[in-house]
């Protein structure tokens, strides 16, 4: 194991070795001592879920890695702890439905769908109360329309 140092004599960074190549849970800390992050590794290349904490020691993000590359959905949370972002991704792909979500009431701020990295179907936007403000189409990144409805609360 490979550490690193803050001046003030806490740790750093932790990076575990086997045979010259980075293999296991490297860790990173805020100065307080409070994990920064945590990184799986395989051979030298992220392999696993990726965790990003807040110097509070709330859970930030999530980062699924396959052979170093992003697979998965990648999470974001709110202070609040409640989920703010999700990505999906395949082999280091963009592909899925990405959704958005508003920290106060917890509800969908916009659903993204994507097909190798280009906006491709239908995008929709909600209103803080849940209802379906706005649709676009996509086709395979090109723009092709957009259909906006009332909200009646």
């Amino acid at each position: 194991v490979c550490r690193s140092y803050y001046e003030s004599g806490q740790v750093s960074i932790e990076t575990p070795y086997i045979m010259d190549k980075i293999n296991g849970i490297e860790r990173s800390y805020f100065e307080s001592g409070q994990v920064r992050y945590e990184r799986p590794y395989s051979d030298d290349m992220r392999h696993g879920i990726q965790k990003e904490y807040r110097e509070s020691g709330v859970l930030y993000v999530e980062t699924p890695y396959t052979n170093g590359e992003y697979n998965g959905v990648i999470k974001i949370y709110y202070d609040s702890e409640h989920l703010s972002h999700e990505t999906p991704y395949i082999n280091g792909v963009l592909e899925g439905i990405e959704k958005d979500y508003n920290d106060s009431s917890w509800v969908l701020v916009y659903e993204k769908s994507w097909t190798n990295n280009e906006l491709n179907g239908t995008t929709k936007y909600y209103s803080s109360g849940g209802c379906l403000r706005e649709e676009n189409i996509y086709d395979n990144g090109e723009f092709i329309s957009s259909r906006t409805y009332e909200c009646n609360y």
